[in-house]
């Protein structure tokens, strides 16, 4: 009985996630070419689709580190995007094309999906990431 209910929720539940997502990108899929940027090769990106969406640390813990024994701080980082998007592959690359000014994030950013974003009954589609720096 209590799944039922959950089930019915899932659309509104789904509705009120992708009202958090204030930001706007692209993403990207690396076509395995290189292309000649202001004197610099860079890896070539395919288009795949534009969405809103949100980049948050999920989670930030201190553990300690293998150099010097010293304790080193790890975040998660996530790609919230709606539930009923194109799913990513793992190596694609997700791009800020717009943010909100409440938002912390910066035209331009670009993460990298580092695994799927599988699961049942989400309200999003929530993908582990790490910054592209290049």
């Amino acid at each position: 009985m209590f799944g039922a209910d959950i089930v019915t929720a899932i659309p509104e539940l789904r509705a009120h996630a992708e009202s958090l997502m204030l930001d706007y990108g692209t993403a990207k899929r690396p076509t395995g070419q290189v292309e000649y940027v202001g004197g610099v090769d860079i890896d070539a990106y395919a288009d795949l689709f534009s969405s809103p969406c949100k980049i948050q640390v999920r989670m930030i813990q201190g553990r300690e580190s293998e150099v010097g024994g010293r304790t080193s701080v790890a975040s998660v980082t996530e790609l919230h995007l709606p539930a009923n998007t194109t799913p990513l592959q793992v190596g694609d690359v997700w791009e800020l094309t717009a943010v909100d000014p409440i938002s912390l994030a910066k035209v331009g950013q670009r993460v990298r999906i580092l695994a799927p974003a599988e699961g049942t009954l989400k309200t999003a589609s929530r993908y582990p990431v790490e910054e592209v720096l290049t």
